[in-house]
Parts: C-alpha cells; structure tokens; sequence
C-alpha cells in the first residue's frame, strides 16, 4: 500500500487557523463606526440645505409673483412710469414690500421678501427692470 505525504504550506498551527483576529475585528468596527458617524453629520446638513431652499425657492415664487403683477399693470396703464411708487404684500407666513422707480425708459423694480429660516429671519431680494 502506498503511503500518502500529506503537505502542509503552515509551519505554525496559529497561520493555519480560521476566522479574525480579535484587532481585525475592532479595526474594522472602528473603521464602520466612523463612517456611520459621517454619514450622520452629512444628513443634517442637507436636511438643513433642504430647508433653506424651500424657504428660498417660497419667497421666490412670492417675489416673481409681485414682479408678474406689477408686470401686467404696467401693460395695461403706464401708470407705474409716471412716479415712484412702492406697496407691502403678505402671503402666509412671508411679508414683504416692494418698490418700483423710473429709471430712463424702464422701470426699477425691487421685491424683498422676509420670512423665517428655523430660528433666523431672513430677506429674500428679487430685482429687474421692466419696459415703460
């Protein structure tokens, strides 16, 4: 009967054993407890972003909504050119003014609108110039 040569490629008994070593282990907890603790820092900051260009992108609408207002009654009567004029306007929770002024053939007008961003009031400021 031919006897059989068993080769072994480990010469310690400690190579040759399966798994993770106790500090692998912890390296790679420490290495996924730092990018959770990332990834949670990102998270508020772009729920944050998130609520400031909804605050943003509502006093915008507002804003342009005005400007298309004021747009439409300088079409229709050119009552705006004669002389300065200005207003106040309110929707929701946003208060604003506006201010219109003749500047040579066109018509300045400036739309600024106020309102909470979390705890801080903030303005919000749209500007063009309309035709005369």
């Amino acid at each position: 009967m031919p006897a059989t040569v068993v080769l072994s490629t480990c010469r310690r008994r400690a190579a040759c054993s399966r798994g993770f070593s106790l500090i692998e282990v912890l390296v790679a907890l420490s290495l996924l407890g730092f990018g959770l603790l990332s990834l949670a820092g990102s998270v508020t900051i772009v729920t944050r972003l998130v609520d400031r260009g909804r605050s943003s992108g509502r006093a915008a609408f507002v804003a342009l909504g005005q400007l298309e207002t004021l747009r439409l009654a300088n079409l229709a009567s050119s009552g705006l050119c004669g002389g300065s004029s200005g207003g106040s306007l309110t929707a929701g929770d946003l208060a604003g003014w506006w201010t219109a002024t003749p500047t040579g053939p066109s018509l300045s007008v400036v739309v600024e609108i106020t309102g909470w961003r979390g705890r801080t009031r903030v303005t919000d400021t749209v500007s063009t110039a309309l035709p005369c």
